[in-house]
This record gives structure tokens, sequence and C-alpha cells, in this order.
């Protein structure tokens, strides 16, 4: 099980780190940075090499705050292990603040290409150069954005939209609703997000799941109890939590020790549906599986499955029962069942009802 957090539970999570257990926030963002740059080099080493085999470049867009402060640790990376990378600035630069200012600083004193991007004069420029990279990384706004994108960081963000490389987000993609999964006026079509500390709700919530294409979370190297501490929205179920939760079977079990289900379902063209619910049983682990359905349908039914004992719980068009007889057959097939399963296909008419 992941958990999923939202955006104020990822603003706890951060100052905790920080308060309650004394990592720096420059260590977070330099953990996040280092991260994501490993994942960015696997996905470069993977892209097909043109005809003179030059070194795909990596482009990047950085704004002002935490997610271009991790821009700029990605460009140290990528660019200490030899890919070559162009830093974006979309703010002037005597505007970055805190640990993201600090960062940005290595990368002018490592004479790292920065290019001004902060206005819409320089907006040409940007389009030639992303046209011409590899790959294009988005770190112009964080988890923290709650608010519709317009003016110069709405072209921003359509320009690397236009770009032919493979785009990858850091930590949610720019203008996608930390909350909701939702574009804030428009959003960076990722193909990769690189995540920090845990994921967010919003990547697993339509559109938002789109348009992240494939994430990967990246360990920010707080203490594996702070999100347990902090909370969360909820959380994706995966084989692994499923199974842990699944009560254990013993070794000298059989078939009527797991339960028996009864399954009500199914009418004349509507077969399908008994014989998925029934299959879907035997699947979730019940023991033994009674599918009871109409006369119309149940030599259909019987037919398409193996595992399921098929029983007739009303007759065919045509014959007359009693209420009280209906009664009697509906207390044979629940008797001895462990739980039940109504409606599936059943129908609407008089008899079903």
């Amino acid at each position: 099980m992941t958990p999923l957090m939202t955006r104020a539970q990822m603003r706890r999570y951060d100052a905790a780190a920080t308060e309650r257990y004394g990592i720096e926030g420059l260590v977070l963002m330099e953990n996040a940075g280092r991260g994501a740059a490993e994942v960015i080099r696997r996905l470069v080493a993977g892209l097909p090499r043109g005809p003179r085999a030059a070194p795909h470049r990596v482009g990047l867009v950085c704004g002002p705050g935490n997610n271009g402060g991790d821009g700029f640790v990605v460009a140290r990376h990528l660019a200490n292990a030899g890919i070559p990378v162009r830093v974006h600035l979309a703010f002037p630069a005597d505007r970055a603040r805190g640990d993201a200012a600090r960062n940005l600083a290595v990368a002018r004193a490592m004479n790292l290409e920065l290019l001004d991007a902060s206005r819409p004069a320089a907006l040409p420029r940007l389009r030639r150069a992303l046209a011409a990279d590899a790959v294009v990384v988005d770190a112009l706004f964080g988890t923290g954005l709650d608010r519709e994108v317009e003016g110069h960081p709405r072209r921003l963000i359509e320009a690397m939209n236009a770009a032919p490389g493979l785009k990858v987000a850091l930590d949610i993609p720019s203008g996608l609703d930390a909350d909701t999964g939702r574009p804030l006026g428009v959003c960076f079509r990722a193909d990769h997000t690189v995540t920090f500390g845990a994921l967010k709700i919003g990547l697993a919530l339509h559109p938002g799941v789109e348009l992240a294409g494939e994430v990967d979370l990246v360990d920010l190297g707080a203490p594996a109890r702070l999100a347990e501490e902090i909370g969360w929205a909820a959380a994706l179920l995966d084989e692994a939590g499923v199974a842990a939760r699944l009560p254990a079977r013993p070794p000298a079990g059989h078939k009527g020790t797991f339960g028996h289900l009864l399954v009500v379902a199914g009418s004349r063209g509507k077969s399908g549906a008994a014989v998925l619910a029934a299959q879907a049983g035997v699947r979730s682990g019940a023991g033994l599986v009674t599918l009871a359905t109409r006369g119309d349908a149940r030599d259909v039914v019987e037919a398409r499955v193996r595992e399921v004992m098929v029983e007739e719980l009303l007759p065919p068009p045509g014959t007359v029962r009693t209420g009280a007889e209906l009664d009697r057959r509906w207390e044979a097939l629940a008797r001895g069942k462990t739980a039940a399963a109504v409606g599936p296909g059943c129908g609407t008419d008089g008899p079903a009802a």
C-alpha cells in the first residue's frame, strides 16, 4: 500500500522532517534532486543515438521556489555525469530565495549554462533551445500551486509542451492541482514524473494520472515512520499490500475451510454478469461458490463455469410458483452460506423483484 498525500500533508511532512528530526531543507532538496537526476540519467541512457552520436542534452525550466531549486540540483548532478545541460530561469535571478538561491549559486559557480527566460521576449529563444533538447525537465511549479496559471508562466508551460523531447516533471507537473489532479488552466504534459517523499493524491486521480505519465518515487531520507505520523489522505492498493492483509491459509485447509459464497445473478440475455460475478468469488478466495440464477439462464451459465455450482432460483418464464415456494427455495439456497452477492444481471421484472 502506497500512501497518497495532499498538498497540506506534504507541507507538514517537509516541516516535520526539519523541525522534528533536524533534516535541513537543503539536505531534502539535495536528496530530491540527486534522486531525480539518477532517474533522468537512466532515461537518457535509454534514448536512441543519432547518426553523429552526439550526447543528449537536457533542458530545464526552473522557477524561483523549491521546485526550481530541485531543478538546479538535478542540473548539477547531470553535468557531473557528463550530460550537457541548459537551465532556463523563469524568473529574474535576484528573485531566487532560500535553498533554491543557494543551489542556483552553485550552478553559477560551476559555469552551467543559465539563460534568462523570465520575459516574454525570451520565448522564441526558449522554444528553439527546447526543440533541440533530448529531454525537457519541468521544475517550474511544485505542489504548492493552487491558482490558475496565467500570463508568462502559462506560455512557458506551453513552450515546454510543444518541445519534441522526452518530458520529465519534478515532484508534480507544473499546473496540476496536487489535491484534485485537475489542470489549473494549463498543465505540463509529462512522460515521466519524479515525485519526492510521498505520492501526491493528484498523481493518482484523473486526469492527473495521464498528465503525470510514469511516476517514480524518490526517498528524501526522512524517517520511514514520518508518513504515518503525518497521516495520509488515501492509499494506492498493490499486490503486496493486499496480500499482507489477507488471513493466512492453514496448510491443512480445504475448500470447506474458506467459506461458501452464494451468488444470485443472471437472467436471459444477461448471463455474462452472473458468470463474471461467480468467477470473481472464486478468484477472491472463496472455498465454495454457488450461483443461483433464473431458469431461463441456467443452461447458458452452467456451460461457462467449471469451479462453480449452479442452482435454479427462479423458474423459467411460464412456470408458476407460489410466493411460499419461492421463499422456501431461497431459504434452502441460503442455508450454510457464509456470504451472498445479489443482483448482477437479475433484471427488473416482477419475478426478479
